[in-house]
This record gives C-alpha cells, structure tokens and sequence, in this order.
C-alpha cells in the first residue's frame, strides 16, 4: 500500500501532460467545489432575504448587466486563453505581452462605454416607473466594465498554466465574499433591497480586478520584450466568431429571464432565477474540466497530435458526465422537498423546472466538450453558427410557453436549444477534426495509433 500511494505520490507530482492534468483538475475541482457553495449560499441567502419578487426584481437587473457585458468581452478571454497558451508553446514572449495589451485596450474601451450607457439608462428607469430594477441596474454598471477585464487577467493565468490560479479571484472570492457580507448583514439585523445588494457586487467585482492583475503580473514572463507583437486584425477576425458564440450563449438564458419577465409575473422569474442557480451547481464539472483543457486543446492540435487529443477529448467528456449525472440525481429524484427546505415553500413550485434543466444539463455533458474544442483549434464560426440556431428555436419556445407554463416553459425553452446547438457541434467535431467529443468517444480511442500524424 505504502508502495501504491508513493507511485501515485511521484506521478502527480512528476511531468508531462497526465500529471499536470490531474493536477489542473484537482484544483480547478477544489476551487470550484468552494465556489459552487459559495454562489449556492448567496443565492439561498438572496432568495430568502428578498422573497420572490423581490428575487425577481434582482433576477431581471442582473440579466440586463450579465446582457451589457457581452460587447466588452467581445470572445476576447477565450482568444486569449489560445494565443497565451500557443506563445508559450512556441516560447514567443513578445506575443503574449502583445495579446494582453491589445485585450485590455479593446475590452476596457468598449466595456466602459457600454457601462456608461447602462448607468444611464438605469437613472432613467429609476426615474421614470420602474425605481427598484432601475436602481438596481444603475448600482451594477460599474460591474459592465470590471468583470470583463478581471476575465481577461484571469484567461491570461489560464493560458499560461496558471489554471487554478486563473480561477480563484472570480471563481471562488467574488462568491465567497458576497456570502460572508450578506451573513454578517443578516446578523447585525440589517434589511437589504436589490439595489444595496447590487452595490456590493460591484464593490467586489473591483476588489477581483485587482487581484487578477496582481496575479497575473507575477506570472508574466520576467523579461518584458521590449516591443510586443501585435495582430491586431488576426485577433479582431478570430474574436468576432467567438464574441457572437459567447454572446448567443448568454442570450439563450438571460433573453429568457427578460423573456418571462415581460410576458409571466415577477415571481415566475424569482422561480425560474432560483432554478437557474440550482442547475449553475450541476455544470460546475463542466467548468472545472474545461477551463484546464482549454489551453491542451490548443496545444495538442498545433503539434498535429490527434492520438493524445482525442484522449483528453475522451477523457473530458467522461468525468464531466459522471460528476453532472451524480449531482443531478438528487434533484430528479426529490427536487420539491429539497427546493422547500433550501429556498423556502414558496420556491416549491419550481421543482418541475429545475428537473428539466437538470435533464439539459446531463445531456450536454454526455455530448462533451465541443464548443470549446472547436473554440480552441480555428472552428469557431461553427460554434456561432449552431448557438445562432438554437437561439431562435430558443426565443420561439419561450414566446409559445412562457406566457402559459411560466419557469417551466422557459426551462423547456432553454434546454431544446442547449440540446440543439449540442448536437450540431457534436457532429461539427467528428467531420471537422474527426474527435468524437462525446462519453461515445471511448469506441473511437480504440481505433486510434499511438502515433503522431506527420
């Protein structure tokens, strides 16, 4: 036994890809892990403290803030999570220097103009009928222009194999924070409404800023070249497909949340918002294993290596499908009794909805990784084109179901487009790069040679 566990011990502590990925994953897993409970307590926390409408209330500000932040991301972190990563590879420090600059100048451009906007269109809600979501969206503009620079700073650690690093600023303290001050509030007997909550997000937000940058300027390479390189136009071309991929992503869900908003009550939206909180846990496997691959994948397909690829691919897939199916089983079995025991009785009606995204959820990771393997090796049109798909089945579905099923509907809605844009991916893979994405993907792994392709 002694033996075992000192193998194991010199296995995960030595080189190559199989330790640094088990590596990736335990941490990334640690991280999550902690992160997971930590939105989980602020969302039980919100849910109660703010009861149903009020839930709602919060729910339909924060989709218009998750929604503004999508032009200043622009699908710029991902593209630099590859370029960082394909530097590194080539050991072309100049290049790394130069995507990080040219991230921030366009992200934090376009981002503080969007903010502004949303700062000023939230006054004029505030003022003009709609004072509680108006002021809520006016207290998170700041978070508009925060967020997506702390995603850049963080993309960048991942890029460079700093993958539980990358993590930890929005990953595990921005919701662990947000748990302790909202407890400590509670105690002192303080009553919060949504836009005091909003506020401290956004104080937050900045307080991750500032600790990705510490982060990721200690982890830069020490010599700075002293004129970085720029491609400006490749970088601008390679992130339009996977701004428009990110983008559609988001509408999915936060269209729907504005979507049930408008043609269902407030509290369908607290339901629904309750639920979409709940199914956020049940990715969290996604999460883990996809931010440490990300960089592999890229890796792997510039050095032509297919074996090893599809490998990880495999690899991926599987335990994002176990660790989905087994936190999922719960909520299928006895998702009422656990959603009036966590949330209140009054979210006990959401059942039903949090069983099908839990459904949606269990597919997605059965088909695997395959936006972010497209993402990562040049195919992301393909990535937009199929999420652009499943949004406008998306929208249909909610405009036929919403105004009758409420959350359900829209949880119905939801789930056909993740499942759509799934499939056509999952199939955009085996053509494309002739990697089965999917826990199908094991049968594939046999047929391969333990060759590198010339």
């Amino acid at each position: 036994m002694k033996q075992r566990i000192s193998r194991a011990r010199r296995y995960v502590t030595g080189g190559g890809l199989g330790p640094f990925l088990v590596r990736s994953v335990a941490g990334s897993g640690v991280v999550q892990l902690g992160g997971m409970i930590a939105t989980f307590l602020v969302g039980v926390q919100l849910a109660r403290g703010l009861g149903v409408t009020g839930y709602g209330y919060y729910g339909i500000a924060m989709a218009v803030i998750t929604l503004a932040m999508i032009p200043g991301t622009f699908g710029i972190p991902k593209l630099v999570t590859r370029e960082v990563a394909a530097a590194q590879s080539r050991n072309e420090p100049a290049l790394i220097f130069g995507v990080l600059r040219w991230a921030d100048r366009v992200c934090g451009r376009i981002s503080a103009l969007i903010a502004g906007l949303i700062a000023v269109g939230g006054l004029i809600a505030w003022r003009n009928g709609s004072p509680v979501v108006g002021l809520t969206i006016l207290c998170g503009a700041p978070m508009v222009a925060l967020l997506p620079l702390a995603a850049i700073r963080g993309a960048g650690l991942r890029g460079l194999h700093r993958v539980v690093l990358g993590q930890l600023a929005n990953v595990l303290f921005r919701p662990l924070a947000m748990a302790i001050l909202l407890f400590a509030i509670l105690v002192a007997g303080v009553a919060l409404g949504a836009p005091a909550v909003m506020a401290l997000n956004s104080i937050i937000a900045a307080l991750a800023l500032l600790l990705t940058h510490r982060w990721l300027t200690r982890s830069l390479p020490t010599e700075k070249p002293t004129q970085p390189r720029l491609d400006s136009r490749g970088w601008l071309a390679a992130s339009i497909p996977m701004a428009l991929g990110d983008a559609v992503m988001t509408l999915q869900r936060q269209l729907a949340v504005l979507l049930l908003g408008v043609l269902a009550a407030a509290a369908e939206v607290g339901l629904f918002r309750a639920s979409i909180a709940t199914a956020a846990v049940l990715t969290v496997p996604l999460t883990v294993v996809n931010i440490v691959v990300l960089p592999m994948f890229s890796r792997l397909h510039i050095e032509r290596d297919q074996a090893r690829l599809q490998k990880v691919v495999t690899a991926s897939a599987l335990i994002q499908f176990a660790g989905v199916l087994v936190l999922s089983l719960p909520l299928l079995v006895a998702a009422g009794p656990l959603f009036a025991l966590v949330f209140g009785n009054s979210y006990a009606p959401a059942a039903d909805t949090i069983r099908v995204l839990a459904a949606g959820a269990i597919f997605g990771a059965a088909v695997g990784p395959n936006a972010p393997l497209l993402n990562m090796t040049g195919h992301e049109r393909r990535v937009t084109r199929a999420v652009a798909i499943a949004l406008v089945i998306n929208i249909a579905l909610v405009a036929i179901l919403a105004p009758t099923m409420g959350s359900l509907g829209t949880a119905i809605s939801v789930v056909a487009g993740q499942c759509c844009w799934n499939v056509i991916l999952w199939q955009d893979a085996r053509r494309r790069l002739s990697v089965d994405t999917s826990i199908l993907g094991v049968f594939l792994l046999l047929s391969i040679e333990p060759t590198r392709p010339q």
